[in-house]
């Protein structure tokens, strides 16, 4: 078994529960049959998502927005390159 230490992991990458919770988010993806991103001899889905964490393979993080098709910012767009052709 592989030792941990949480503390270097909290250390550079912040909330030691978001960490927590990161991992068993991986760990529920490896179980699913997400492929692991690191080369391991675990076998417990958990394990392979600390190691990952700990080598910086998977990381805490906000996703970025996406673009809804007919957004606000999407047709504001759209209406400034209609009235720079009408300009033309």
């Amino acid at each position: 078994m592989q030792a941990f230490e949480i503390e270097k992991i909290v250390g550079e990458q912040g909330n030691r529960y978001a960490i927590v919770v990161l991992a068993a988010k991986r760990a529920q993806q490896i179980k699913d049959g997400s492929p692991p991103l690191v080369e391991t001899t675990a076998k417990q889905p958990l394990t392979i998502a600390l190691q990952e964490i700990a080598e910086g393979k998977v990381r805490l993080g906000t996703p970025e927005p996406e673009a809804e098709e007919g957004s606000d910012a999407d047709a504001a767009g759209d209406a400034a390159e209609d009235e720079a052709k009408d300009e033309q």
